[in-house]
């Protein structure tokens, strides 16, 4: 069961032949939902979806931006193997005397648009089902919802709006182990039910805490993931490094060594004025937050103490 069922509805968000057969892009409908889709709305909701499309509200907004997403993640992980055809001969490039493959170049510019639309869309479909929860209750609760609501920066746009990754969902994913290391290293000096209160953000200073504590997270994770070397980075911002960018006979204005250093230490440095902002926050309202008041009161030492990666009270 899927959620796209003929290639009809592919068409309906992808320019393709109207002699494109279901049978040949199938299994690939079924990794790209099985791989984008099923892993973040979860197995209950997405059986119910397969079964019988939502025809109202908000799950069939989010229904349908899920079908785009799918249309063009099918068609992505269709190509390598579309261009090609295996059999008892061996493997021959799919061509006639009427046809002839793509350009390499061609092929590339399509498969980054597949995977730009489709990401978005999710993207989009996400920010839908974040909004309005309460209509979604079999997504609540799945490992799906749960991955990024221990995070504190945890949608996309919430990191892009400290540095630019291109809005990238799958820079995003990649990026989580970082976001999930910074945050066990630069906030273990708050107490849970500060955290509670932020995560909340409920008032407007505990709204202004969270976007300080976000702030850090990306600033720290940027700084981490700029020594891992999986990441490519450019003076325009973050990305992953894909295989389509090595098809690629353009220049890539990476970072030198030397720029990566200095913002490495550019990052951390960003990080640690906007703890100094946290903290004040926290201290300047007792009465929003009180256990953090009585563990920092304001005469305590604001002094911040380097260690590498991380800053510790």
């Amino acid at each position: 069961m899927t959620l796209i069922k003929d290639t009809l509805t592919i068409k309906s968000h992808v320019n393709i032949n109207l002699n494109f057969n279901w049978d040949s892009v199938e299994p690939f409908v079924k990794q790209a939902e099985r791989q984008y889709i099923k892993a973040i709305i979860g197995k209950t909701l997405y059986a119910a979806w397969s079964d019988a499309a939502p025809t109202t509200g908000a799950q069939k907004e989010a229904f349908d931006l899920f079908v785009e997403a799918s249309a063009n993640l099918s068609l992505l992980k269709y190509i390598p193997q579309g261009n090609v055809n295996v059999s008892d001969n061996g493997i021959q490039n799919n061509s006639n005397e009427y046809t002839k493959p793509a350009e390499w170049w061609q092929i590339r510019d399509l498969q980054r648009a597949y995977e730009s639309n489709g990401l978005t869309a999710i993207d989009e479909a996400l920010k839908l089902m974040e909004d309005t929860e309460e209509g979604f209750p079999d997504w609540i609760g799945t490992e799906g919802y749960t991955i990024f609501k221990e995070l504190y920066t945890s949608k996309t746009q919430d990191f892009q709006r400290y540095f630019n990754i291109n809005n990238s969902r799958r820079t995003f994913l990649s990026l989580r182990p970082y976001i999930l290391e910074s945050q066990e290293q630069i906030f273990n000096w708050i107490d849970s039910n500060t955290l509670g209160i932020i995560k909340e953000h409920e008032t407007p200073e505990a709204g202004t805490a969270l976007k300080y504590m976000q702030a850090a997270q990306v600033n720290y994770t940027v700084a981490k993931a700029a020594s891992s070397g999986v990441f490519l980075l450019k003076s325009s911002g973050m990305f992953t490094r894909s295989e389509e960018a090595s098809l690629s006979n353009t220049k890539i204005d990476k970072l030198s060594d030397e720029e990566l250093y200095r913002l490495k230490n550019d990052r951390i440095t960003a990080g640690e004025e906007y703890l100094k902002k946290l903290k004040k926050v926290l201290q300047d309202h007792p009465d929003i937050f009180p256990d953090f008041s009585n563990q920092f009161p304001l005469n305590k030492s604001d002094t911040f103490i380097n260690t590498k990666s991380i800053v510790a009270f």
